[in-house]
């Protein structure tokens, strides 16, 4: 296997830039969930051209850079790809055929097919048509596999990921105390999940807004969630309860069917105790209220104390990561 260069790392961060603006949630109700992902081609320094692969695309990155690259200009052109290309037939015909017909001798991959089924396939493929693959590593690869995870754990779980939006404040006592944002949201994910009109009763009626950052789509612009039928009104869905209160479980699976990777839970302490509980969860983006050593108290500690209404609840938040300048990482009841 090649070597994974200087100039590999930088072509493929362009690509995995390109191709984390181009995620987007589905066009349609019920359309099977996909990753984007984006294709590059460079010869030597120079970049030659791009194209990425929103979900619902009827053509492949790769396939949309043919008409305009000629293989006899470019003899050792490099095609970077943030996934690995499928060898199969899967909504649409093999990835690899059309890296065939494109003609490089080169690949760079960003990161295997997160599916067990095609894990390595396309890889192999191309190997036996004699193209020089190459997998990346270190930070390149971490990005590459960061763009495809609500998709990898879409295809483990069923759930669309649900994240919330919160603050941490430092307390005298080392601790920290957690708060839900009021400012504007700021996750990119594909659905936000609030009660409709503001209720305080637990799920009476909730809304999942489509489009929270205002994304074009042709039909639906948010989805109604009621508890008991009759259900009213076209695209209004029964909310299943457990327990006499909603099962978040059962919505968030309702959301992967109809093609949603990520949902946003609205700043509601009461839905956020709920999906806690139940260990929903999937992850919190935390910004900081002060700017001095929170950061590194945090990492030492990983405790934060929960008192925005309702029983405080102490909690501990692993594997923290910073993602533009905030804090993510995963959260459960101490």
């Amino acid at each position: 296997m090649g070597q994974f260069q200087d100039s590999d790392r930088r072509f493929l961060m362009q690509a995995y830039k390109q191709a984390q603006e181009a995620a987007r949630p589905p066009r349609r109700l019920g359309q099977r969930p996909e990753p984007a992902w984006s294709a590059l081609l460079a010869d030597g320094e120079n970049g030659i051209s791009s194209a990425i692969f929103s979900p619902g695309d009827q053509e492949d990155a790769v396939k949309k850079l043919l008409p305009g690259f000629d293989v006899s200009k470019h003899p050792n052109a490099t095609l970077y790809l943030t996934l690995e290309p499928k060898a199969g037939f899967d909504r649409l015909p093999p990835v690899t055929e059309s890296v065939r017909r494109l003609g490089v001798n080169r690949v760079v991959i960003g990161t295997l097919d997160p599916a067990q089924r095609y894990r390595g396939e396309g890889s192999r493929t191309l190997e036996q048509g004699g193209v020089e693959v190459i997998l990346a590593d270190g930070e390149e690869a971490r990005c590459c596999q960061y763009l495809i995870e609500d998709y990898s754990k879409w295809l483990s779980r069923g759930l669309a990921v649900l994240r919330a939006q919160v603050e941490l404040a430092a307390e005298e006592d080392g601790s920290f105390d957690l708060k839900f944002n009021t400012t504007p949201r700021d996750l990119r994910t594909d659905a936000l999940l609030c009660r409709a009109g503001g209720q305080r009763s637990v799920g009476e009626v909730w809304r999942v807004v489509l489009d929270p950052e205002g994304w074009e789509r042709p039909a639906e612009q948010n989805i109604l969630y009621q508890v008991s039928p009759p259900v009213p009104g076209p695209g209004v869905r029964l909310l299943p309860m457990r327990d006499g209160v909603p099962d978040l479980g059962a919505l968030l699976r309702d959301l992967g069917s109809l093609g949603f990777l990520s949902a946003e839970l609205a700043g509601d302490p009461e839905l956020f105790r709920l999906a806690l509980r139940s260990g929903l969860i999937d992850s919190v983006m935390a910004r900081f209220t002060q700017e001095d050593e929170s950061l590194k108290a945090l990492s030492h500690s990983g405790r934060v104390h929960m008192k925005d209404g309702g029983e405080p609840l102490d909690l501990k938040l692993n594997g923290a990561r910073l993602v533009g300048g905030q804090l993510e990482a995963r959260v459960e009841l101490c």
